[in-house]
């Protein structure tokens, strides 16, 4: 008995058999001469079809509800984290905006001294970096114990096609906006460059201008690691390298990403130090 009474028809079917009986009741009666008790049977029968779409609508939301709790939890743990911290962050934006303004400086330095070589060259850059999903928020897809997918989109922002282009990044959880602790994972990130067997697909050749995608697997993170994430007390960094040839020889472009809230919009980065965002310069061996 109870299944029968859960059970209800789609969203919308009672309201449509409501309108299909205002159209057909006049077509078979003459409402000039319908008495009190057939007028009273009408009004039951609209009473009853618009309470029985109300029971569909109010069993429709419980359901979806019920499916979507786990995921609601889950997500306003993460609101109830952003919001705690938001206090903290106003009073560091001024230090993070000029960390910004100075790291976007130093790159309009380089892209100046770039262009004042009138030597073709190439120079790999990114496009757009985001993990896999967007634009849905990054705690869909950043999970403990599980890697995810990083999108990176590049181009060759040089006069001359680049060749045999290789492009490999490592991630990180570490303590946000710290000089030491970049150094230390810069080392890590050299090291591993340096002695690990780079599984990512190379590219022949880039022209310039032409756009570029790949995607990568990030490091598996314990719960401590996506928790001090989330408590704010570290941060994710993510380090890219490209290396290329031209007719100059071998060179390589680094790039550092430092994300913070990476459970609210994966796109707010903590900069790394313009130290770590170097373009063009001797590939490493």
């Amino acid at each position: 008995m109870s299944s029968i009474w859960s059970w209800y028809p789609p969203v919308g079917v009672f309201i449509a058999i409501l309108a299909l009986l205002g159209v057909l009741v006049p077509l078979f009666s003459d409402l000039g001469k319908i008495g009190q008790r057939e007028k009273a049977f009408w009004t039951l029968i609209m009473f009853a079809l618009v309470g029985l779409e109300i029971r569909s609508i109010h069993l429709d939301r419980n359901a979806h509800d019920r499916e979507q709790a786990d995921a609601r939890e889950q997500q306003l743990k993460s609101f109830h984290e952003i919001a705690s911290g938001i206090d903290a962050t106003l009073t560091t934006s001024q230090s993070q905006f000029q960390a910004t303004a100075d790291r976007l400086q130093a790159a309009v330095k380089s892209n100046e001294e770039a262009s004042k070589n009138a030597k073709p060259h190439a120079l790999m850059t990114y496009i757009t970096i985001s993990p896999s999903g967007q634009i849905r928020p990054a705690s869909a897809v950043i999970f403990p114990n599980q890697a995810f997918e990083i999108n990176v989109q590049f181009t060759n922002s040089g006069s001359e096609t680049a060749q045999h282009v290789l492009l490999d990044l490592q991630t990180y959880v570490a303590k946000p906006d710290d000089e030491s602790t970049q150094d230390v994972i810069l080392s890590a990130f050299n090291k591993w460059w340096s002695t690990s067997k780079h599984v990512a697909p190379a590219v022949d050749e880039v022209q310039p201008r032409e756009q570029r995608f790949a995607t990568f697997k990030s490091q598996v993170f314990s719960a401590d690691d996506i928790k001090a994430v989330m408590d704010k007390s570290r941060t994710l960094y993510v380090l890219l390298r490209w290396t290329y040839s031209d007719s100059g020889g071998r060179w390589a472009s680094d790039t550092c990403f430092g994300y913070q809230y990476v459970y609210q919009d994966f796109n707010v980065l903590h900069p790394c130090r313009s130290a770590y965002n170097r373009q063009r310069y001797p590939a490493p061996k």
